[in-house]
């Protein structure tokens, strides 16, 4: 006798069980992707108008800003500046 093919396995692991159950239980149906779960949360936190870190937040402070000579640390050094602080930058 030859094996069963690979149909014919599966039709003898199937359970009606597995059928009926989202019959029974009403479970609630979700994404799993990541922009349905940014626009669900997007209601609860709606988005400012305003800046979110106006002029002066940094005021009297010192940032250390390394490799900041280039890409992020140069951005991040020229935001800080532009919010009141005194940067120091190191770089190569």
């Amino acid at each position: 006798m030859a094996a069963p093919s690979r149909s014919a396995r599966f039709c003898l692991n199937f359970k009606l069980d597995s059928v009926l159950w989202n019959k029974v239980c009403k479970t609630k149906k979700f994404s799993t992707s990541p922009v349905s779960h940014v626009k669900e949360h997007s209601k609860m936190f709606p988005a400012q108008m305003g800046k979110m870190l106006p002029d002066g937040t940094f005021d009297g402070k010192i940032a250390f800003i390394t490799g900041g000579g280039t890409g992020l640390g140069k951005g991040m050094a020229t935001m800080l500046s532009r919010l009141g602080a005194q940067v120091v930058i190191s770089s190569r």
